[in-house]
This record gives structure tokens, C-alpha cells and sequence, in this order.
């Protein structure tokens, strides 16, 4: 605080108009108000004052960002907040002062006994004594912009000095007011920047194609997206209008909806349209257009987003094809289950009549006439068997086969699979080896299914080995399950053949040899493996030999 007797008042003119040079000049509006203080206080023959702009807080209530301020600091934290401050604008919020009621009232504010003026909210301890108060509401077009205070003229304050000041408050109310225009105007210019600048990010990274079109068609701006769906650069499309590289069928749907838009009828509309690509390839794609309109509401361009759907037309097609695949499958299906049914009556009948035939004491057949009716029968049974392992087949893939799963000891399930192939084992000159020292093993499954599998497997180890090769059954426990696996010296399996392996009726090649099969025996097993929670396992060397591996769920034995 400078308690000197400030100068004489210089004059008001020179005043106004050295305020007035030194804005124009481009000096920041502190140092404006920091070098009008002094020559106010002089004018107005005061100790000390502010001037301050007005703002409003989010709820639109004003308080005051201070411009400059007399230092008035009386002690050391006083000092401290004024300082950090100076450079941000010391706020007033607390409005119940006498400054406050300019504010309030829009009218300037004369309180010469402070202290008993009902409009003063009291002064903070340590403040410097105010025995007189001048509060100057600053007006810009009928707007409050700022006020300035004044305190301690000796004799106090009248209207006199007021409306000889005026012409200066006008002034620095006018100046005020350029102050918040000019800052509102940067506020909206870098707002504009900004939001230019985040729409030209969104618009060339966006996840989808965005074009802006000429009403005649013209690709007048595009994104990166919509160049790398419709395989051209910007530079190209540019050159181009959206009726040159549409599918002529799409393209004249699109044009259906144009006039809509262009009269107002719709707002946007949304088709799935077909690009051509410079390759001659086509892409589907998700097309939405819009029309943007001037402030005359006049349509001034098209604005079109284009989603790449390709993948989804794709897996619509496959869903499509998968969903007739599968009718016909159950239609196949159902089919053979019903032929099987019915070819399995009269082809009893004629086993049964063959088998009559060749034991036929009383008749005789010959030598040659046994040998053609054995024939019949082991065409029969051969038949048979096709119809049986495709009723299993049409079962299973209708869910129709019930399984009564259960605690099973391996080497049972397998003995009585080896004792049912060693007929025809000997028949080949085959070897069934079946360890005798193998470790005991409990898995929860079918006993019929699982000894069906155990029976298929074998079977085609025997089938299809080498005159007087070896097939091998054997099992071992691993990682809470239990492997069963059956090796033959057979010819093996190619990588080809084996990724064939099971298809249904496809033989491998074997369907050109003299060993019989129907081609559904691996499926069957497979499936059945399957549905006994288990999993299978091929392991094939060309020339050297197969190995079936089967593996089902391990279990604990029964405690009794």
C-alpha cells in the first residue's frame, strides 16, 4: 500500500486517449489496466482500487476475475495469494460485499461510512481500514462486462466525480467488452480448429468408407477406408461418379431412391449394393447416403457410408448351402434307414432259403450246387452287414442310438473282441497277439459299443494285413484316460488316404481289391468313440504298418 499523497489529477482526455493508444497498440489487456490504475486512483484522489472483469460459473452466477489491484497485501499469506494468483486473475465469488452489490444491482455503488452500510460484508482481519467506496459497474452494449473499485477518496465520494469520470469508465467498459469478444472469438476459432480437425481424423480413420458425392455422382471427397474397399485411390474416384463402378443390377435400385431424397420424401436410406473393383471382382457392401442441404434448406451434396459385408455375405451363402446340406443329409438318412429296413425282411428270407437249401438231407444239392448256394449266402451276409452298419450310421446321426455306458475292464471287452476275430484271423494266416501281462484298466463305457468298436478295428487289422502278418491289441493308462490300441504290419496308410479316413463309403482305393467292406466301418467307429466321450488316434506308416488308438475316459473301480 502507498500511503503518499498521490499527484495531481492529470487531465481526463490525454487519459482516455493514451488508454485508448495503448490497446490498439496490441498490448494484453493486464498491462492495459496495470498502467490505468495509477492515473485512475490520481483522478479520482484514491488510495487504493481494482478493476475487474465480470464471468459467469457453470450456473450462470457472476463473480469477478480481477484485471490488476492496488497491492494492498498485509502480511506475508495476503501477499502469498495475491502473487499466485496475479497471473490466472484473483477471483471474488463472495457477492454479500459492496463490490458485490455493483454487480448485482447494475448500478454504481457510493458507500462513504463503510462500516455501517448494510451492503458491506465486513473486511478480513488485517485488511487495510476502507472509510469510503466507489463500485463502478462497466457496461458494453447493455451487457455488464466488469466493475471498477475505488477506495478512500479523502472527503469520500459524490456524484460529481462520478459523472466526471464517466466519460473514462465508458471507455474501459467498451475496452472490456472488445477484451471478451476478441477472447470468445479465439475461443470459437480454436473450438472450429479442433473440431475440424477431429472430424478430418475421424473421417480418414474411420473404421468404414465415407464419401461426400456431387448431386450429379462425383466422388468429391473420400476416406482411406472406402478407397481400400473399393480397391481404387482417392485420386482415381475423384475422376469417377458412383454410376461408373456399380453393379448395373444395385445401380439402378440406387437411383430408385435418389429422387426420394433429393424432394425430401426421405431423410437417408440404406440398400446392400454391389462395387465393381478395378480386377473385375465385385464386393458387397452396406451403403447409406444422406443429403446435406445449405441454409436455404437447397440440397448441396450426398454424404454415403459404405461397409464392407463380403465376409457376411459369405458366411450367409455358407449357412445357406450348410442348411440344405443338412436337409439332404437327414433326408439321406432317413431314406437309408428306411430302405435298410425294409431290404433286411426279404433279405432274411433268402439266407433262409439258401441255408435250407444246402442242408436239405432229403434233396441233395451237388458239389456245384452247394458251392453256387454258398455263394448266395456269403453274398447275403455281406448284404447283411451293409444294412446293419448303416442302421447304425442313420442312428447315430440322428441321435437315435442310446448308449448305457458303465465301469469296464478292458482286457474282458477285449478278450471277447480277439475271440470273436480269430476265425477269420486263421482263415487270413494272421496272428492276434493280445499281451498277457498288460496292466488291469477301468474306463466308463458301452460294453456292446465299445466291444463293436474293438471288433471293427480288429476286423479291418485283419483285412487288410499281409499273408501272414500280425495284429496287436493292447492297452496303457495316460493322464486320466486309457489308451487301446490296435497295430497291424499291413500295408499302411498314405497322408492322402488318411486324411480320407473317415469319410462315409469311401473305401481308400480298396473298393478295386478282393477284400470286402462297406466303407462305413471307420465312421461307425468313430462316431461311436465319440459318443463315448473318447477320441481316436491314427498313426500309419506307408509300408510298414497302422495303429488305431482309441482313447476313452479312465475310471476308478467299483469299491466293494
Amino acid at each position: 500500500m502507498n500511503g503518499s499523497v498521490p499527484p495531481l489529477p492529470p487531465d481526463l482526455g490525454v487519459v482516455i486517449t493514451r488508454l485508448q493508444a495503448h490497446y490498439i497498440r496490441g498490448a494484453e489487456p493486464r498491462q492495459v489496466f496495470d498502467a490505468l490504475l495509477p492515473e485512475l486512483l490520481a483522478l479520482a484522489d484514491s488510495e487504493y482500487g481494482f478493476i475487474a472483469e465480470v464471468w459467469r460459473d457453470e450456473r450462470g452466477q457472476p463473480y469477478l476475475k480481477l484485471f490488476t489491484l492496488t497491492d494492498i497485501a498485509w502480511d506475508e499469506a495476503s501477499r502469498r495469494l495475491v502473487q499466485s494468483q496475479r497471473d490466472s486473475g484473483l477471483e471474488f465469488r463472495n457477492l454479500n460485499t459492496l463490490f458485490g452489490a455493483a454487480v448485482t444491482s447494475g448500478q454504481p455503488v457510493i458507500a462513504n461510512e463503510p462500516a455501517r452500510d448494510a451492503r458491506s460484508g465486513g473486511l478480513p482481519p488485517g485488511h487495510p481500514p476502507l472509510r469510503a467506496f466507489l463500485g463502478v459497474p462497466l457496461q458494453q452494449g447493455g451487457a455488464l462486462v466488469g466493475v471498477v473499485g475505488l477506495a478512500n477518496r479523502p472527503g469520500g465520494y459524490d456524484q460529481v466525480l462520478l459523472e466526471r469520470l464517466q466519460p473514462l469508465f465508458a471507455t474501459v467498459g467498451s475496452i472490456m467488452g472488445q477484451v471478451q469478444t476478441d477472447r470468445e472469438r479465439r475461443r470459437t476459432e480454436r473450438a472450429l480448429r479442433e473440431s475440424e480437425a477431429l472430424y478430418r481424423a475421424i473421417f480418414e480413420f474411420a473404421p468404414i468408407g465415407i464419401a461426400q458425392v456431387s448431386l450429379d455422382g462425383r466422388y468429391l471427397e473420400v476416406n482411406q477406408r472406402l478407397c481400400e474397399i473399393l480397391g481404387r485411390s482417392a485420386d482415381e474416384l475423384r475422376r469417377l461418379r458412383f454410376h461408373d463402378i456399380s453393379q448395373p443390377d444395385d445401380l439402378a435400385r440406387d437411383l430408385e431412391q435418389l429422387p426420394r431424397l433429393l424432394g425430401g420424401e426421405l431423410e437417408r436410406y440404406t440398400m446392400e449394393k454391389r462395387f465393381l473393383r478395378p480386377d473385375g471382382s465385385t464386393v458387397w457392401t452396406l451403403l447409406t447416403v444422406a443429403l446435406l442441404r445449405d441454409a436455404r434448406g437447397l440440397p448441396m451434396k450426398i454424404v454415403s457410408t459404405l461397409e464392407d459385408i463380403g465376409e457376411r455375405k459369405q458366411l450367409e451363402q455358407a449357412r445357406v448351402t450348410a442348411q440344405a446340406a443338412e436337409r439332404a443329409n437327414r433326408a439321406k438318412t432317413e431314406f437309408l434307414s428306411r430302405m435298410s429296413h425294409e431290404l433286411r425282411t426279404p433279405l432274411n428270407a433268402v439266407l433262409g432259403f439258401a441255408q435250407l437249401l444246402r442242408m436239405d438231407a432229403r434233396e441233395p444239392l451237388s458239389a456245384a450246387q452247394q458251392e453256387r448256394v454258398q455263394h448266395v449266402e456269403r453274398a447275403g451276409l455281406h448284404l447283411l452287414g451293409m444294412i446293419n452298419d448303416v442302421l447304425d450310421l442313420s442312428r447315430i446321426e440322428q441321435g437315435a442310438l442310446l448308449l448305457q455306458p458303465g465301469l469296464l475292464a478292458v482286457r474282458a471287452v477285449a478278450e471277447e473282441a480277439v475271440a470273436l476275430l480269430l476265425p477269420a484271423a486263421e482263415e487270413h494266416g494272421i496272428t492276434l497277439h493280445l499281451p498277457p501281462g498288460a496292466d488291469e484298466a477301468i474306463v466308463w463305457a458301452d460294453r456292446l459299443r465299445l466291444r463293436q468298436v474293438l471288433v471293427n478295428l480288429l476286423s479291418n487289422a485283419v483285412k487288410y494285413n499281409r499273408p501272414g502278418g500280425r495284429a496287436e491289441l493292447s492297452w496303457s493308462a495316460e493322464h486320466g484316460r486309457v489308451r487301446i490300441a490296435v497295430r497291424d504290419t499291413g500295408f499302411g496308410l498314405t497322408a492322402e488316404q488318411r486324411a480320407h479316413l473317415f469319410e462315409p463309403f469311401n473305401r481308400l482305393g480298396a473298393e478295386h481289391g478282393r477284400v470286402e467292406g462297406t466303407g462305413i466301418g471307420l465312421v461307425i467307429t468313430h462316431r461311436l468313440v465319440q459318443l463315448m466321450q473318447g477320441t481316436m488316434e491314427v498313426d500309419s506308416v506307408p509300408g510298414t504298418g497302422t495303429c488305431f488308438s482309441v482313447l476313452l475316459p479312465r475310471a476308478q473301480p467299483a469299491q466293494g
